[in-house]
């Protein structure tokens, strides 16, 4: 289901992935993909805070996971709030 989610990003079609990902019950997911793909939907949105809280929770998850600080460092910076990296 997250490739889907992606796919439709990439379409431009982001509220439709924002949907489609939320259905997904985040106590299931077992791979970072899913907070990656929300959250890179997100940030397409131009949801940048949003985005950072899913970036966040997936990185709880999966701390080492390089797409997710891509995207938090993207959500952050995109908020004028890099100062929370350091």
């Amino acid at each position: 289901m997250t490739n889907i989610g992606n796919c439709l990003t990439r379409l431009g079609r982001a509220s439709e992935a924002v949907i489609i990902l939320n259905s997904i019950p985040e106590s299931g997911v077992t791979q970072a993909e899913y907070f990656v793909n929300l959250g890179y939907a997100m940030l397409h949105q131009r949801r940048f805070v949003e985005a950072e809280k899913v970036t966040e929770r997936g990185l709880k998850k999966f701390n080492d996971d390089v797409d997710l600080l891509g995207n938090l460092t993207l959500a952050l910076k995109l908020q004028g709030a890099m100062r929370k990296l350091w």
